[in-house]
């Protein structure tokens, strides 16, 4: 008979499907929704698996980000994702504001 006290348990790996905000203007915010991965799950070892989803998301009153065309690219290591969005303001009546929008994010694996 073996008895075992205390077993301590890791795993190999985690695997997470996460959303990450950033806040702009006109009651805004930036979202990236991606699958991170780590070998340890200790910080600092996470990296992006894939880029799912990215965009805008608002309270849906008064003006908000509508977004013309966005682009994003991750780092060599994969730790970050530089979003880059361009957009007008809009109503929810679709009524826009004749200026252009741009936003700079990067958002991180950890």
């Amino acid at each position: 008979m073996i008895l075992i006290q205390n077993p301590i348990v890791t795993p190999l790996s985690i695997t997470e499907n996460i959303t990450q905000y950033k806040s702009l203007s006109y009651n805004t915010s930036a979202y990236l929704k991606s699958t991170v991965f780590s070998s340890t799950g200790n910080p600092g070892t996470f990296t992006y698996q894939s880029i799912n989803s990215y965009g805008t998301t608002w309270s849906h009153s008064g003006f908000h980000w509508e977004v013309d065309r966005k682009f994003h690219s991750l780092s060599s290591d994969r730790k970050s994702c530089k979003v880059t969005l361009y957009g007008h303001p809009e109503d929810a009546n679709g009524v826009a504001l004749a200026y252009a929008l741009t936003a700079n994010l990067t958002f991180y694996a950890n």
